[in-house]
């Protein structure tokens, strides 16, 4: 049996938080929904209300939730998470080529799969996804007041092409940590945290790059939430186990809530792995994410 892989210890949040998902707003979270049948990116993002001011009501709606919440003293508050997983990469088309037995044996261990970049279906997927957020910008979408990515290249190339088209025009230069919207919307920082990464050792895909690469591969994003500059987490003989996952998910999660209630909606662009241990932490039902798609989710944090 593995070891469970030890993390640097983070400070310990001021609240045990509890999460569950709300339910009445996105498709994905309905039982009803057949997820073999549902496109990977639905209108709306899955929104269940298709009503022109739809984004508008939904703001209303969570921050009225908030706002009774504090009304009532209550411990508890809510949030929108837009979990996306990365585009298609180099790992995920080997995989489909060769079986999982394969991959899993043999494969995944090779060289050339470490920290792979995106396939062109990979390109193409971010750019669908760009499309419909631009639609629905035009309905009022709460662009993300906090944007994070796992550090794997996959995550980081899905980020930037995700949001490209919101990047001020080259003429105005910009602070290289800085992604500047259009002149209607804020700015946003785009925050790198280990919490988020794929499950890591074993796999060479799931190793990262030192802080010091991508800081030059991906100047527009922010580092400082990466543990070390080298990846002292993956090891090539030692897989992370799905319990120690759900430990960093449920971390995770208490940082986003632990940074303020003014971040009320959240974009986290991750891995599938990352995704199932969003089902087993917040108790959301099982939902095929494929490489590409999303999970849109409310979730309520509860504390003592």
């Amino acid at each position: 049996m593995p070891s469970t892989a030890a993390l640097p210890p983070l400070p310990k949040p001021a609240k045990n938080y509890r999460y569950s998902v709300l339910p009445g707003f996105f498709a994905q979270s309905d039982p009803k929904t057949d997820e073999h049948t549902f496109p990977q990116h639905p209108a709306r993002f899955g929104l269940m209300d298709d009503s022109d001011d739809r984004w508008k009501r939904f703001r209303a709606r969570i921050q009225g939730l908030n706002k009774e919440a504090r009304k009532k003293r209550l411990k508890s508050r809510v949030k929108f998470l837009l979990f996306q997983r990365h585009g298609q990469g180099e790992h995920n088309l080997a995989e489909q080529k060769y079986g999982k037995k394969l991959w899993d044996e043999y494969y995944s261990k090779q060289p050339e799969y470490f920290d792979p970049s995106l396939t062109p279906l990979g390109i193409t997927q971010t750019t669908s996804v760009r499309n419909l957020l631009k639609t629905e910008l035009t309905h009022s979408y709460p662009l993300p007041q906090l944007l994070v990515s796992s550090p794997l290249s996959r995550c980081l190339n899905t980020t930037f092409l995700i949001y490209s088209t919101l990047l001020s025009p080259p003429s105005q230069p910009q602070p290289s940590t800085q992604i500047t919207l259009t002149s209607q919307h804020p700015h946003i920082t785009p925050l790198v945290h280990e919490l988020f990464r794929e499950q890591y050792g074993d796999h060479t895909c799931d190793a990262r790059r030192s802080r010091t690469d991508l800081k030059s591969l991906y100047p527009q994003f922010d580092y400082a939430n990466l543990f070390s500059n080298s990846d002292e987490l993956w090891k090539a003989d030692e897989r992370e186990p799905v319990e120690h996952v759900d430990q960093r998910v449920k971390e995770g999660l208490d940082w986003i809530w632990n940074r303020g209630e003014e971040e009320e909606f959240v974009s986290v662009v991750a891995h599938g792995g990352i995704v199932e241990g969003m089902f087993r932490v917040t108790g959301h039902r099982e939902f095929e994410v494929v490489p590409g798609g999303f999970l849109p989710m409310v979730v309520r944090g509860e504390w003592d």
